[in-house]
């Protein structure tokens, strides 16, 4: 980020957003996106699938912080958009010859002979597209998701406070049950991803033979998760860097003052409505996005696994809790430490795990309410990644 200065009537007037510490953050940051790219060559598995974890939760509690944090819009549904990107990429990876399970073998009376149903022989061939790319698939679940915030919003945004949160996650679980009625995406059975399909593409394939030459023992499967790994780098990445240039741009003051005071910042020019439609949608459509590359695997895509509130809302909103709601920082230590005592704690507590979370989550509030990053800025008095403008006056300085 360049530094931002404005000159004034008085010469010795500026406005000044950017810190040498906020450059400095920034640069790390990036390296140490390039240093992840990285991560797959060391030929681990586990340490692939883990980073790759720890991408999701740190895009998803971002982008919810960006709508709860920022705009004052606490969802209690994101569940929705997660799942039905994860569907929508399944649907993309679909063609009309699939079969799925024994639901679509059918019996002939005569002979006793099973004969296998495919998907054009119980739904319109028009239907099926695919099967598409996997870039292709998580781009169009992407815009998908984002078209089903238009209408999600029509209805939750008439609601305020405790009862625009409660409608959210009533509509997140009218979605679950709409997906889960769906014959061709396996009902409330749920259905998988053939390692098949991610190598019916060439890039993927070249993937697998790049890592042969490094390692001529190298599996499909560790390459198809180091593809998924890089998609989901560089989603992360784009979010994180898209929600940093919103909050320190002029929508992100909007936003602030949308989240304060909604009638003030009317008075002041800001449509309300207008900013906090565009908001959701962009937060729906890239909650989709990591959804849709969160489903790039063997493992079965079940409704009530892919819309889970637990795993895709309350975890995220606990991370961002004890993060820091409302800053940039807070979902990134929110997730280190979340994730830390996930695979630290699990195997040491087994199902107590939830309770050890709970009674960090109260330390947390109790002692330091504005989360952990909250507590450091009120510590050691500085940001890493900086929002407010500051207002300098020859040699003095002081927020805007």
């Amino acid at each position: 980020m360049t530094q931002a200065t404005k000159p004034s009537a008085h010469s010795s007037l500026q406005i000044r957003q950017n810190t040498a510490t906020g450059t400095i953050a920034l640069l790390v940051f990036l390296a140490a996106g390039v240093l992840a790219a990285c991560l797959p060559l060391l030929g681990n598995t586990l340490a692939v699938q883990w980073a790759r974890e720890f991408l999701m939760l740190l895009a998803l509690a971002s982008l919810w912080n960006l709508l709860a944090g920022y705009a004052g819009l606490v969802s209690v549904g994101q569940q929705a958009f997660v799942g039905f990107g994860a569907y929508a990429f399944l649907h993309f990876s679909l063609s009309a010859d699939k079969s799925i399970g024994q639901d679509w073998t059918q019996i002939d009376p005569m002979t006793g002979l099973g004969k296998t149903i495919t998907l054009a022989d119980s739904f319109p061939a028009w239907m099926f597209v695919g099967p598409l790319h996997p870039l292709a698939s998580v781009l169009l679940a992407m815009v998908l998701g984002g078209l089903l915030a238009v209408p999600l919003s029509w209805i939750v945004f008439r609601l305020r406070g405790p009862y625009f949160a409660i409608g959210t996650w009533v509509v997140a679980v009218v979605v679950q049950l709409v997906v889960g009625q769906l014959g061709w995406l396996g009902k409330g059975t749920g259905t998988a991803i053939s390692l098949d399909y991610a190598f019916r593409f060439g890039d993927i394939n070249a993937v697998h033979h790049a890592f042969q030459a490094i390692d001529p023992d190298t599996k499909k499967v560790f390459a198809r998760e180091a593809y998924r790994f890089w998609m989901m780098l560089a989603a992360t990445m784009v979010i994180l860097l898209g929600i940093l240039v919103v909050i320190r741009s002029r929508i992100g003051l909007a936003l602030a003052a949308i989240r304060d005071n909604e009638a003030a910042a009317s008075a002041l020019g800001v449509n309300p409505t207008r900013l906090k439609l565009l908001l959701f949608v962009a937060v729906g459509a890239a909650t989709a996005l990591v959804g849709a590359i969160g489903a790039f695997d063997e493992s079965g895509l079940l409704p009530v696994k892919n819309f889970s509130l637990l795993e895709y809302t309350a975890f995220i909103i606990f991370i961002v809790v004890i993060g820091g709601i409302g800053s940039f920082e807070g979902p990134i230590i929110g997730t280190v430490i979340y994730f830390v005592a996930d695979k630290v704690l699990t195997g040491l507590v087994g199902e107590y795990f939830y309770i050890v979370l709970g009674v960090i989550g109260i330390l947390v509030m109790l002692f330091a309410p504005k989360g952990l990053w909250g507590l450091v800025q009120e510590r050691a008095g500085f940001t890493l990644f900086p929002v407010r403008r500051h207002v300098i006056f020859g040699n003095k300085e002081q927020d805007a």
